[in-house]
């Protein structure tokens, strides 16, 4: 009775939240392919997670549930998406440049879980559309909304745990009208702290 009330418990752990430490956090990384674009260029965005105070190498970044937020949605159109992780739960839907419903994941218990830190997570395909309006930072970058989940380790049963906020780190893509590329140096945050929950 005892040894099948502990395995229940375990179980019920896969749905819930650990709460994460305070020194544990997560980082996005959007990297495109080049740092300029003209109107009618094709930009490759890869999406990267890093994870940071789990002394356990074989923690894992579980995956992301939520929304890749263009700074400006205007801006562009996604031609094409692909999940780099084990699973994926949903089909995204785009708005613009942004991408919603994305559910991304690996799993220890599916034989998905992959320890790699950093590890690329997604890629996708933007049309650039438009040029953002003058006077702003006319710069195309990406920000999330959603939910983030580490396991601590590769046991089955590791309870995960979840952060609603994290950091996110982009290039910056720089649609310009005319001849010649404009290069945005250095790194656009779209997100600076990072909360633990």
């Amino acid at each position: 009775m005892r040894r099948a009330l502990l395995l229940i418990t375990a179980v019920a752990g896969l749905d819930g939240s650990a709460l994460a430490g305070a020194d544990r956090g997560v980082r996005f990384d959007f990297s495109a392919d080049r740092t300029g674009a003209f109107v009618g260029d094709v930009v490759t965005w890869t999406v990267s997670a890093s994870i940071t105070g789990y002394p356990d190498a074989t923690a894992y970044f579980g995956g992301f549930d939520g929304s890749f937020v263009a700074a400006f949605a205007d801006t562009g159109e996604i031609l094409s998406t692909e999940s780099l992780m084990g699973n994926s739960a949903t089909t995204p839907t785009f708005d613009g440049a942004t991408i919603n419903d994305v559910n991304i994941f690996n799993a220890a218990v599916l034989g998905t879980n992959d320890p790699s830190n950093p590890i690329a997570i997604f890629r996708f395909e933007m049309l650039v559309t438009t040029i953002p309006p003058v006077g702003l930072n006319a710069t195309t970058g990406y920000g999330l909304v959603g939910e983030a989940s580490v396991f601590p380790n590769d046991g089955i049963f590791a309870q995960r745990d979840v952060f609603t906020n994290y950091e996110v780190r982009t290039d910056g893509v720089v649609p310009t009208p005319g001849a010649g590329i404009i290069i945005l140096a250095g790194v656009c945050s779209f997100a600076g702290c990072r909360r633990r929950t």
